[in-house]
């Protein structure tokens, strides 16, 4: 199973918390060799970035894959500012 999560790292603003989370959800493990995460997969539970204009800001990815019991096999992170 993964697990990924969008984080805005430490961003302040009025209305806003830091860290703010962006939500994220659970995809089942498709099998040796995949690489990627079905686009529309974490629909529902996932709200992709969006600051508000003129604002840019870099937000950070992670995912977890975990194995059946719930323990953390490998974590990848990536982190990008938006809009580029």
């Amino acid at each position: 199973m993964l697990a990924a999560a969008l984080v805005a790292p430490g961003h302040f603003g009025a209305g806003m918390a830091p860290s703010y989370q962006h939500g994220g959800g659970t995809v089942p493990y498709i099998g040796k060799g995949s690489a990627s995460i079905p686009c529309g997969a974490l629909a529902g539970g996932y709200n992709g970035p969006s600051p508000p204009p003129p604002q840019v800001r870099e937000y950070e990815w992670t995912v977890t894959a975990l194995d059946s019991s719930g323990a953390t096999l490998a974590v990848g992170k990536a982190m990008r500012k938006f809009p580029e």
